[in-house]
């Protein structure tokens, strides 16, 4: 049979907040799968498309990359240190997505800006260009590659907060009232979590 893809942008990572200057943060994971097809796929070049919320804009964030599992960017011959609705990664060194195991893509980026706590970033594959790895044939959207999964938004905000809850109850450190006399040393009095 003819090769198939399925792109699945994946529910990891979850909703989450994100601190405006925080570098490389996960914004989400593609999982390429060429299992129900006859042969591995070659992947050029994966658009990756971003919906904004809130008062979002998609130049909230920019280096735009793409790892695989072992945390190696992935090289594109396009430019993605600018982001835009729909970026474009023709890749290098096309990627080899074998039936035998699905490849996972990570896309990391830096995020610059945010006028307030209510902007949302959400990003997934929206268009793929590939062809079977031993008979050259292109795989044509809609019938050789399918698309599954929005992604998770993540809202970007102007500053962090910082919990602190006293750590009580069953072995909790100092687990009773404790009488100290002045010098001692080494003793846990409070413990934060």
């Amino acid at each position: 049979s003819s090769a198939k893809l399925v792109i699945t942008t994946l529910a990891s990572p979850v909703l989450n907040s994100v601190v405006v200057g925080t570098n490389n943060y996960e914004f989400a994971k593609i999982q390429l799968n060429s299992q129900t097809g006859g042969e591995d796929v070659k992947v050029s070049a994966i658009v990756l498309h971003t919906d904004v919320g809130g008062t979002g804009v998609v130049t909230n964030v920019n280096s735009v990359a793409m790892y695989d599992s072992s945390g190696n960017r992935l090289n594109t011959s396009s430019d993605t240190s600018t982001n835009s609705a729909n970026l474009t990664f023709t890749f290098s060194n096309q990627i080899l997505v074998p039936k035998a195991t699905p490849f996972v893509i990570t896309v990391k980026a830096n995020v610059v800006s945010a006028t307030d706590n209510t902007a949302t970033l959400t990003m997934y594959a929206s268009t793929t260009t590939a062809s079977g790895k031993d008979t050259g044939n292109t795989l044509t959207s809609g019938t050789d590659i399918t698309y599954a999964g929005l992604g998770q938004a993540q809202t970007l905000v102007t500053s962090g907060n910082l919990v602190l809850s006293v750590i009580s109850g069953t072995g909790a450190s100092p687990a009773t009232n404790q009488v100290l006399d002045v010098g001692t040393t080494g003793v846990a009095v409070l413990a934060f979590k």
